[in-house]
């Protein structure tokens, strides 16, 4: 949807916001708040309000909401501390039977945050919940997209072997659903970093290869920044320093032409 499909919309909420009231009135706060996710300050204000209506009306799916969008545009923005703060409070909500339709993502939710706080034991414990949760319930999109994020929580612990297994089974997931050969990039990312936490540096590089050919091979210019650094680190441990301030040439070049950075 463009900016342009989302305007009239946000302008007849505006209006409908004027004469609302109670739960109707939460319900377009969230409404404004989803629409203006990415601009944080914009959707704080809407979600806010709606969160403080919720919780003295007792509204407790309006409270939901209003608590998933906060988390959401904090973790969007990487305030993982103050999306933490709200964490629990949706995560004790879920605890009722009527909203439980949604516990995966929101156990995903809770894996993301904690593991950018460092809480690594309770992300893995929550990862590995939503996991289950979508694999009792066959979403298997959801369930590759929690296998991708649950091998970066097993590197970030120093279990490299339990990372291969996600890694392999967000693969073989996102194989079985047809997914675009863009999806991919994300896991041979994932598995370039894995292999070089191993020292399997040549198979490291191959993995970050295969992004960049895609990128060639599909025009999209610039390259990719993370596989390009990748591919130095790489050639630095196989004591190659030559190819190594090569790859890491171009990555500064493709950091300079961001603006402002």
């Amino acid at each position: 949807m463009t900016i342009d499909q989302k305007k009239p919309d946000m302008d007849s909420l505006k209006v409908e916001l004027k004469s609302a009231s109670g739960k109707k009135r939460v319900d377009i706060l969230n409404k404004l708040a989803r629409i203006n996710i990415n601009e944080s300050t914009v959707a704080d204000d809407y979600s806010i309000e709606a969160l403080e209506l919720s919780r003295r009306l007792k509204y407790d799916e309006g409270r939901l909401e209003a608590l998933y969008v906060i988390i959401g545009y904090n973790v969007r923005w990487g305030d993982f501390h103050t999306g933490q703060r709200y964490l629990q409070e949706g995560l004790n909500l879920m605890l009722n039977p009527k909203f439980q339709s949604n516990l995966g993502g929101w156990y995903a939710l809770a894996a993301n945050v904690y593991n950018f706080v460092g809480k690594l034991e309770l992300a893995l414990n929550y990862s590995l919940k939503s996991a289950h949760f979508y694999d009792k319930t066959g979403d298997k999109l959801q369930l590759a997209k929690t296998c991708g994020s649950q091998a970066q929580i097993y590197m970030a612990l120093g279990e490299l072997d339990w990372a291969m297994k996600s890694l392999n089974r967000h693969f073989n997931l996102f194989e079985k659903l047809g997914a675009p050969p863009q999806a991919y990039n994300i896991y041979h990312r994932s598995m370039g970093s894995l292999l070089f936490k191993m020292g399997e540096y040549q198979k490291s590089i191959d993995e970050y290869m295969k992004i960049l050919i895609f990128d060639e091979n599909n025009e999209i210019v610039g390259g990719n920044i993370l596989a390009l650094m990748g591919i130095g680190e790489c050639y630095i441990e196989l004591n190659d320093y030559d190819s190594a301030l090569t790859y890491l040439l171009k990555a500064l070049e493709v950091i300079n032409e961001i603006p402002d950075s």
